[in-house]
């Protein structure tokens, strides 16, 4: 029985049947809000590392890269200029904002939460500090998102309004500059085998090595002139220690959002394949200790140094 108020005309309700219209209308405003082409997936659990083997990343019509990742809770941009922004903005509460210079492009990393709002507070931000996104800059989108995403960030961040300073990297001041083969290449994982035995073999000097990615060609930089002893060949023993421990990293069954994006990234930035992500593991396992020495060798030749190879 329903009757109406005396005072407000309005219906009057019992409890039960309040109930009743409540279970009714949350499902039925639930569908309703699915009906536009909404550039964000609500989700309510979150999921922080995502099986390898199960990604399947997509392109849009834009040739822009987007990874749909089941109960992760956020959204995950990522793009690369050609120019560096000129001036400095405050950035808004929520946003988990890095930056970065790799293969002389300015790359910009920010994650918020997977609403709607969230995006657009993100977006009215990148607008306003950013120079126009061009069309052939590459954009990652991960997360809470759909086949609308690219193309909504897309437009919004072509209409950007920040002014643009060309990029110029400036070449490393380390005392050894060391060149790695191109990114991708079965040489560059050697490269990355003989980083590491460089720097157990530098441990108590006081010696920082590390990797320089900003210009169009990857560096090993150390704050140090290099020893002989440094670089002299490897034997078994040492080689094989390090190769497991790369193979160990490598053989993880998940990765953590920001790694899957900074791997789809590198993807876009060096034009590799998928199989770059996926394919670690096996590329690590064909490195031998032939190829490490040739590399010591060739590092040991180009710094003055004996290899005794």
């Amino acid at each position: 029985m329903i009757e109406r108020s005396s005072l407000t005309g309005w219906p009057k309700f019992q409890r039960s049947t309040l109930w009743l219209i409540i279970l009714i209308l949350i499902p039925t405003i639930a569908l309703l809000g699915r009906q536009g082409e909404e550039p964000v997936e609500a989700q309510d659990q979150h999921q922080v590392r995502f099986p390898l083997d199960s990604l399947d990343t997509q392109q849009d019509n834009n040739g822009d890269t987007w990874l749909y990742l089941p109960d992760s809770g956020v959204i995950a941009i990522g793009l690369a200029l050609k120019a560096l922004p000129d001036s400095r903005v405050k950035v808004p509460n929520h946003q988990d904002l890095h930056t970065a210079i790799r293969n002389q492009r300015f790359v910009v990393y920010v994650t918020v939460p997977a609403e709607k709002a969230a995006l657009d507070v993100t977006l009215d931000f990148l607008q306003s500090w950013l120079p126009p996104l061009h069309p052939s800059d590459p954009l990652i989108l991960l997360g809470a998102v759909t086949a609308h995403t690219g193309d909504y960030v897309r437009e919004k961040l072509a209409e950007a309004k920040g002014n643009g300073l060309q990029l110029n990297v400036k070449a490393p001041t380390a005392l050894t500059v060391i060149p790695s083969p191109p990114m991708g290449s079965p040489q560059q994982l050697t490269m990355v085998l003989v980083s590491q035995l460089i720097a157990q073999r530098t441990l108590g000097y006081d010696v920082q090595v590390r990797w320089d990615h900003q210009g169009l060609q990857s560096l090993v930089t150390l704050n140090s002139t290099l020893k002989t002893e440094w670089v002299k060949p490897a034997n078994e023993e040492e080689f094989q220690a390090l190769k497991d421990k790369l193979l160990a990293a490598a053989g993880q069954p998940d990765r953590s959002l920001e790694q899957i994006q900074r791997y789809l990234m590198t993807v876009a930035l060096y034009d590799l394949t998928p199989s770059f992500i996926t394919d670690q593991e096996k590329r690590i396992a064909a490195i031998t200790l032939d190829q490490v020495n040739q590399q010591l060798g060739q590092i040991a030749r180009d710094n003055g140094l004996q290899n005794a190879m």
